[in-house]
C-alpha cells in the first residue's frame, strides 16, 4: 500500500504543552457528554453509510465549545465520543456493522482523551478523570477509557522525555493492529507499542522479535504478547514496513490522571529500553 496513505493514519502527539483550561471547563464536559447521548438515540437509524460522516459533524460541533484550547477540544470530543459509544453499544454488537463503527469511535475517543492529557494542567487532568455520568455502568466504561488513555500519555511523555518522536495511529490502525503508540525512527528502527496497566509495582518494555511461543513466556502476558505481534505483522505486511512490537506494561507506581509528567519507573524503563537499542 502506498506510503502516502500510511501518513493519513499517524499524527504527531505534542508533548509538554500544559495550559489550564478557561472558566466552565466542568459544565462544557457535560454539555459534551450530552451531546454524545443525543447523538445515540439517532445513531441506530442512520445507514451505516452515514454514521462516519455524521459523527464527524457532531465532533465538529463540539470542538466549537472549547474556543483555542488545544487540550480542551481533545477533551470535549473524547467525552462525547464516549457517551455516544457507551450509549449505542448496549444495544448492538461489536461485529454488527454498526457496532463495529462504534467500537472505531471509542478508539478514537480514548486517542482524544490521550491527547487532551498531554496538553492540560494536573488541576484540569483531574477534572477530565472525574467527567463520567451519573450511573455506575456508565462511570466503569469512563474510568477504564480514562485508565488506557492515562498509560498511553505516560509512555509518551516518558519516550518524548528521553528525545524520541511519539505518534499515535488512526482508530482504524488501533483497532485492527492492537497499536496504541508509534515510536521512532530511534537509530534506525522503528516501534509499535501496545500499552496496558499492570498491577505489578514497576514498568517494563518487551521488544517482540518473533512470534511469542507459549513455553517462553508467562502464561498471563501470552494472548497479549502474541495478540500485539500478530497486530504488527499484519500492518508491516499491509504498508510494506519492518517495524519493531513492543508491549509495554506500565506499573502501580506512576500516580494518577495527575501525574503524566512524572512517572518515575516507567520514566527508567523507557531510557534503558533505548539505551538497549
Amino acid at each position: 500500500m502506498d506510503r502516502q496513505e500510511l501518513h493519513k493514519h499517524l499524527k504527531a502527539l505534542e508533548i509538554g504543552y500544559f495550559r489550564a483550561a478557561p472558566p466552565g471547563f466542568r459544565s462544557a464536559l457535560k454539555r459534551a457528554r450530552e451531546m454524545g447521548e443525543m447523538f445515540a438515540a439517532a445513531f441506530l437509524a442512520l445507514p451505516v453509510r452515514d454514521i462516519d460522516a455524521e459523527l464527524r459533524k457532531r465532533l465538529e460541533a463540539v470542538a466549537g465549545m472549547a474556543g483555542e484550547h488545544p487540550g480542551v477540544r481533545c477533551a470535549l470530543q473524547g467525552a462525547c465520543l464516549h457517551a455516544a459509544v457507551f450509549r449505542h453499544l448496549r444495544c448492538k454488537k461489536e461485529r454488527d456493522p454498526a457496532g463495529l463503527i462504534a467500537v472505531h469511535a471509542a478508539a478514537a475517543g480514548q486517542g482524544c482523551i490521550t491527547q487532551a492529557f498531554m496538553w492540560l494542567e494536573r488541576a484540569d487532568r483531574d477534572e477530565l478523570a472525574n467527567a463520567h455520568g451519573p450511573d455506575k455502568a456508565g462511570q466503569d466504561s469512563w474510568n477504564a477509557a480514562v485508565k488506557g488513555a492515562v498509560s498511553a500519555a505516560k509512555v509518551a511523555y516518558a519516550l518524548s522525555r528521553e528525545g524520541a518522536k511519539v505518534r499515535y495511529p488512526s482508530a482504524q490502525i488501533d483497532v485492527q493492529n492492537k497499536i496504541d503508540l508509534v515510536c521512532g525512527p530511534v537509530k534506525g528502527r522503528t516501534f509499535c507499542l501496545q500499552i496496558k496497566s499492570s498491577h505489578e509495582e514497576s514498568s517494563r518494555f518487551i521488544a517482540i522479535s518473533e512470534e511469542p511461543r507459549f513455553s517462553c513466556v508467562e502464561n498471563r502476558n501470552f494472548k497479549t504478547l502474541h495478540g500485539t505481534w500478530r497486530g504488527v505483522r499484519l500492518f508491516n505486511q499491509k504498508f510494506g514496513l519492518d517495524w519493531t512490537p513492543v508491549f509495554v506494561s506500565v506499573g502501580r507506581d506512576g500516580g494518577g490522571a495527575g501525574c503524566i509528567e512524572w512517572c518515575d519507573s516507567l520514566s527508567k524503563a523507557a531510557g534503558e529500553f533505548l539505551a538497549s537499542l
